[in-house]
């Protein structure tokens, strides 16, 4: 199964890179495949490439999905049956 997550643009970087908040998290990508994309903007991020735009509208919908599947495989829901744990570094 491949899983794709929207991502907001935080900042440009040299290059085709940018830092994107993922959730709370940082992470550098490329954006090797959305040279568009400015501060602020919404992106669907596969792989640490960001691999298409979205419209805010669609990212904040795609979040709430993320958020129901979320509650169904950690427990939350009715099939629950996965650990959260925290990553280390």
């Amino acid at each position: 199964m491949c899983l794709a997550v929207p991502a907001q643009i935080m900042q440009r970087l040299d290059g085709e890179r940018a830092v994107v908040d993922l959730r709370g998290s940082r992470l550098e990508v490329s954006t090797v495949l959305t040279p568009q994309v400015d501060v602020a903007d919404w992106v669907l991020l596969h792989t640490g490439f960001a691999i298409e735009c979205l419209s805010p509208e669609a990212a904040a919908r795609l979040l709430g999905e993320q958020k129901i599947w979320e509650s169904h495989a950690f427990g939350d829901g009715p099939t629950g049956h996965l650990q959260r744990t925290e990553a280390t570094s």
